[in-house]
């Protein structure tokens, strides 16, 4: 079994668990758990190992089950759900692990999850206000136009237009790796005579840059932006989704 407390306060089982000099108790956020001293009902005979778990990663774990869950819980219930997913970790794949969600949200709706108090706290920064790629993707959706290996520069540049789209991405094979095709990559090569407009489209694609994982905050976005590209949602080895700066816009707007 493992238990979880909040850190600093959680540090006092940790200490006495490991046989170590007890350190001064600090000041924790999380409600309903956690001591400064010890309880005579705690058995350590049945306890394999002490996990401590920060106030911010408590709260940002409330927030994130609520949001991607619908769990709506208590502080309490982040800390336990971070020790859980940690432990989930290092078991690796296969492996059943239970994790007690005890209480409700309704009574920290004016504390960790109000935006302001987060952040006077100084537990939110721009990263969690703004959202991740998965938080994005569930918003505008993983249609994503793929042009096909074997189709002409015309024919591509013809979809573009009618779609109101400036890039796609190519396929993937066994023959090329991940490639993108921008309107610039067409204009560039139709207007040096590298390539004419019944090639096939392949001969003016470029290597695809400016990938992102579904986990990654949209201030990962911003960098790819930043660079003169859009992103590109890879899973599996395959991509998943078209980032553009409108979608970051709409998104964020939606959310203000």
């Amino acid at each position: 079994m493992r238990v979880v407390c909040p850190d600093p306060v959680g540090s006092i089982y940790s200490d006495v668990f490991n046989k170590r000099e007890v350190r001064e108790p600090g000041i924790y956020r999380v409600e309903g758990i956690g001591h400064d001293f010890m309880v005579g009902t705690l058995d350590f005979s049945v306890v394999d190992e002490i996990i401590e778990v920060t106030d911010r990663d408590s709260f940002l774990m409330a927030r994130k089950l609520v949001r991607e869950e619908g769990i709506f819980s208590g502080g309490s219930a982040g800390t336990a759900i971070w020790g859980a997913l940690k432990v989930a970790k290092e078991l690796g794949p296969g492996k059943l692990v239970v994790c007690i969600i005890p209480d409700s949200g309704d009574r920290y709706v004016s504390k960790y999850f109000d935006d302001e108090w987060m952040r006077d706290m100084g537990y939110l920064g721009i990263e969690e206000r703004i959202g991740a790629v998965r938080n994005l993707i569930e918003y505008k959706g993983r249609n994503v136009e793929f042009a096909m290996p074997d189709e002409t520069i015309s024919h591509i540049a013809k979809r573009m237009s009618e779609m109101g789209i400036s890039q796609m991405p190519v396929k993937p094979d066994e023959s090329h790796g991940l490639m993108m095709v921008h309107e610039i990559d067409l204009l560039r090569a139709l207007a040096t005579g590298e390539c004419k407009s019944d090639d096939h489209v392949i001969k003016a694609a470029a290597p695809l840059n400016g990938t992102v994982s579904i986990d990654d905050s949209l201030t990962k976005v911003q960098r790819i932006f930043d660079n003169g590209e859009v992103a590109v949602l890879i899973e599996d080895g395959i991509p998943t989704g078209i980032i553009a700066k409108i979608d970051v816009v709409e998104f964020l707007a939606a959310k203000s």
